[in-house]
């Protein structure tokens, strides 16, 4: 309870102390408590609630061994994101989003993702596209960037570095890569990237907007494997010219590789609908 108590009392400085947010890979985050958290339960722990009863923080993810919870911004609180504790440092991530009912679109790991021989959090994020559309997933790995004494030397405060692979850095990873044409079979699509090809199925009866394209923006997923890889797909889709409507094509699916700056979609695999 006194860790969310410092937490609070943190993020009724954040306006005045500038926190930084974390949207870019070399912008650190932020403490956001003044006093030393105590150590977490390894159960949760009830929320704080306001004046009208409502709870401010939700905790929405944790590894209890390794002392790291994840909480969610809530209520009437002015300020949005999350916030991550490792150990006694705390950290605020503004732009880190998940609405309170979605809790299984949130999930964290601590793995060595890039192979260096130290470990990093990996933490899936998550939106319902249109608020009650297909969810969309964002990916992010936090390097530990430096520990530094604050404001004790004996309490040391983790600042990271984070990687993010959101949803929408998947849709232009894919306009960058990715070619399509007419494919020699009737109502198909040849779709071209990494040097592979896949056959995409077209509905008989509309016509396909060629300048429109194929895009991959829906239902976006990234998820941790029990043996630290993480798992990707992504539905891609074609559009009518008559309406603004879409076609679902197929899925692609992939592995994601992490190389401790960028990242990379590797085994990559596509189901068409129409084959199913």
């Amino acid at each position: 309870m006194k860790r969310i108590f410092a937490l609070a009392m943190g993020l009724a400085l954040l306006c005045g102390c500038g926190a930084v947010g974390s949207d870019s890979q070399d912008t650190t985050t932020q403490p956001v408590y003044t006093t030393m958290p105590s150590a977490h339960a390894n159960t949760a722990t009830p929320a704080p609630t306001d004046s009208e009863g409502e709870e401010r923080f939700q905790l929405y993810a944790q590894l209890p061994k390794d002392d790291i919870y994840l909480y969610e911004i809530k209520g009437r609180n002015p300020q949005s994101g999350m916030v991550l504790f490792q150990g006694n440092s705390a950290n605020y991530f503004s732009g880190w989003k998940a609405g309170r009912r979605f809790n299984d679109l949130v999930d964290i790991v601590y793995h060595d993702f890039d192979g260096d021989g130290k470990r990093e959090i990996g933490v899936t994020t998550g939106i319902i596209a249109g608020g009650s559309g297909p969810s969309l997933h964002n990916l992010h790995i936090l390097k530990v960037h430096e520990e530094t004494p604050y404001p004790n030397p004996e309490i040391k405060t983790i600042h990271y570095t984070e990687y993010a692979f959101t949803c929408e850095d998947v849709t232009d990873y894919f306009k960058k890569r990715m070619t399509w044409k007419r494919g020699k079979e009737a109502n198909t699509l040849e779709l071209k990237i990494g040097g592979q090809t896949f056959l995409a199925q077209l509905r008989p009866d509309v016509v396909w907007n060629e300048e429109k394209g194929v895009v991959v923006d829906h239902r976006i997923h990234f998820d941790f494997r029990e043996d630290g890889t993480i798992a990707f797909s992504g539905l891609a889709l074609a559009w009518f010219t008559y309406s603004e409507q879409s076609q679902g094509l197929g899925y692609f699916n992939a592995d994601v590789v992490f190389d401790g700056k960028e990242f990379r979609l590797i085994n990559l695999a596509f189901g068409s609908y129409r084959e199913n």
